[in-house]
């Protein structure tokens, strides 16, 4: 979500959702001049005049925009297709986009509206997350629930919290665990995964969970005993199959490629998987495992986002750069700021020397070689 107040700070940009293209759709990237925002093609030519007060990535053809202090939204000629009228707009996904509007009365509250700024939903929710495989999650009363794209309410509105659906799949959290269980800390609410028809089919037997990606997901047993058919486990941490089963776990991965850390859960570090890999991390050196749980890029870089395109962002000596899934680095770390490639090209920053110090950012290609920079 983009919401105002905002902080004018580059990082902002880099939170914004990545879009999926058509190949008819252009890829356009947004850049700052003199103090506006405006968009470039591919090989760094200004496509769309800097003309607004902040500038978003493209989704589904379409952008949000900044005009005197409210988000619309325009498509890739340039051309303002829903008027700035919302303090917060998402991301178009899968042709529909969730935004609010700020009232006295009742304050910020959101609906989801078209590619022709048409709202679909019939009523309004305290916060509404971006689309995601047919079905928006939504907040209502502090319970979360999830819509479809008619603005139904598919799932009722009843979790303590809830994810995204990935892979069919969407983790909840409950206030009652789901039994069998021996309660051992103060907490009383458990996460498991539900279907598109809100059955449960992982039971809420987690203290924390992520999105499933690459057939995995990050995930944390509560802090109690759980019976088997084999015997009593005790609180584990790793990655889960679509059955609930651990099939990577950290004791294992510490066992094996640290084993005078044994008792340094602590220090572990983890991440999705992304494009077959995830990041794993002992202390401070970082690297990367695969689905299986096999390190394939040792722990030697401070890793600082996910594979996109074959590349991954790491952080050497406090500077930011690319490595493939070799773990070579194709890009020397020299940025302050990296951001995963995105069709081809990718946002970074350094501080550059002059009258005014400032940090500026523009675009690299995959060979490392400048696209953009203010003022080229």
């Amino acid at each position: 979500m983009i919401k105002i107040p905002l902080i004018i700070f580059i990082t902002l940009l880099y939170l914004t959702v990545l879009g999926q293209k058509t190949i008819e759709e252009k890829i356009l990237y947004p850049v700052k001049q003199e103090g506006y925002w405006g968009y470039i093609d591919s090989k760094g030519k200004p496509v769309i005049p800097c003309i607004y007060e902040l500038a978003f990535d493209f989704s589904d053809g379409l952008a949000a925009i900044i005009k005197k202090k409210l988000l619309g939204y325009i498509n890739q000629k340039g051309t303002v297709v829903i008027k700035p009228q919302y303090t917060t707009a998402g991301t178009f996904s899968e042709g529909y986009a969730a935004v609010g509007k700020t009232t006295r009365k009742k304050g910020e509250l959101f609906s989801v509206i078209d590619k022709a700024g048409k709202v679909i939903t019939n009523d309004t929710y305290d916060e509404i997350r971006s689309c995601r495989e047919g079905m928006f999650a939504a907040k209502k009363n502090d319970l979360w629930g999830f819509i479809d794209v008619t603005g139904k309410v598919t799932i009722p509105i009843q979790y303590k919290s809830a994810g995204d659906f990935s892979e069919g799949l969407a983790w909840v959290e409950i206030e009652k665990r789901e039994p069998p269980f021996y309660i051992s800390d103060s907490r009383q609410n458990g996460r498991g995964y539900i279907d598109k028809t809100g059955k449960i089919v992982i039971p809420a037997i987690f203290h924390d969970t992520k999105n499933f990606t690459n057939g995995r997901a990050l995930a944390e047993s509560i802090d109690y005993k759980y019976k088997t058919g084999s015997g009593i486990n005790i609180r584990s941490k790793g990655y889960i199959n679509k059955k609930g089963e651990f099939i990577i776990e950290q004791k294992q991965l510490v066992k094996k490629y640290s084993p005078d850390s044994a008792s340094g859960y602590d220090h572990l570090s983890w991440g999705d998987f992304s494009e077959g890999l995830a990041k794993f991390g002992i202390r401070e050196m970082e690297g990367f495992i695969d689905t299986s749980g096999v390190l394939v890029i040792p722990l030697k870089y401070k890793v600082q986002a996910d594979f996109k395109e074959g590349f991954a962002v790491i952080k050497v000596k406090e500077k930011m750069g690319y490595i493939d899934k070799t773990g070579k680095i194709i890009i020397q770390p020299k940025y302050l700021n990296a951001e995963p490639f995105w069709y081809g090209l990718a946002r970074v920053s350094n501080i550059i020397p002059g009258k005014k110090v400032e940090l500026v950012f523009g675009y690299i290609n995959k060979a490392g070689k400048t696209i953009w920079l203010p003022g080229k």
